[in-house]
């Protein structure tokens, strides 16, 4: 979706959501077919809600299972379980995906469900304990 469009959407959206207008009195300012409009308004809500159900899994949540794992069985060390881990990862590179690493940037929110499923086994619970795997 090019510029132009991404903002008429988000106006749009505003003018309906927000505003209290309908749709085809939208599309007459927009000079669209109403289909159109209802389309844009559509677009927009979707992007909203889809950020507010993300399903991938928590960085956080890994790490609570991880301490649990480590806090359950002192012979368990972080590098044990990377090389549990199918295929066997590095301490180091397990350190930079669960956040035990320091990292420049962004602070890291998730990992991939790949990577929650592969510590889940390695741990040797269900991977859907792991909310979004």
């Amino acid at each position: 979706m090019c510029q132009a469009c991404m903002g008429r959407r988000t106006w749009a959206y505003v003018q309906v959501e927000q505003q209290g207008r309908s749709v085809a009195d939208l599309a007459v300012d927009l000079r669209v077919l109403p289909e159109r409009a209802e389309c844009l308004v559509e677009q927009e809500r979707e992007r909203r809600n889809r950020s507010l159900f993300d399903t991938r899994p928590l960085l956080a949540d890994a790490q609570w299972f991880i301490d649990y794992a480590l806090a359950r069985d002192p012979e368990l060390t972080r590098a044990e379980i990377a090389r549990r881990m199918k295929p066997e990862m590095s301490q180091a590179d397990f350190d930079k995906t669960f956040g035990y690493a320091r990292r420049r940037g962004r602070p890291q929110r998730y990992i991939s469900v790949e990577m929650g499923t592969r510590l889940m086994l390695a741990l040797g619970r269900d991977p859907h304990e792991l909310d979004g795997c």
